[in-house]
């Protein structure tokens, strides 16, 4: 997790993270978020079931999303709708869409330019 910057996960931008290394520093980054989301809630009187974490795979590769599906995270977001119809293009035809994804789309809508 960057200090500083919100609950984020650095990796290379098109670089997988097939190591169990990196997968466990996603999972333990996740765990952290859900911690934090708890302690907010417990604050606030809300459920934590009821907020959604959703990660950000914009400039990431279908591997590193797929990484993302692996920590049970099915909330994805996108701010390209191009970028975003290629990665869920290969990711289907892979068979690697799990049931319940759920794709946002975040931010300003960015142009072509």
């Amino acid at each position: 997790m960057t200090k500083g910057s919100g609950c984020r996960y650095n990796i290379q931008p098109g670089k997988p993270i097939h190591s169990i290394q990196a997968t466990h520093v996603l999972d333990q980054t996740i765990a952290q978020i859900r911690q934090r989301i708890a302690q907010a809630c417990a604050r606030s009187g809300r459920d934590p079931a009821a907020v959604r974490i959703v990660a950000v795979t914009k400039n990431r590769s279908p591997d590193a999303i797929r990484e993302v599906f692996a920590c049970g995270i099915l909330d994805i977001g996108e701010n390209r709708v191009q970028e975003a119809v290629t990665k869920f293009r290969e990711l289907e035809a892979q068979g690697a869409l799990p049931p319940g994804l759920s794709r946002h789309m975040v931010g300003r809508l960015q142009t072509n330019k």
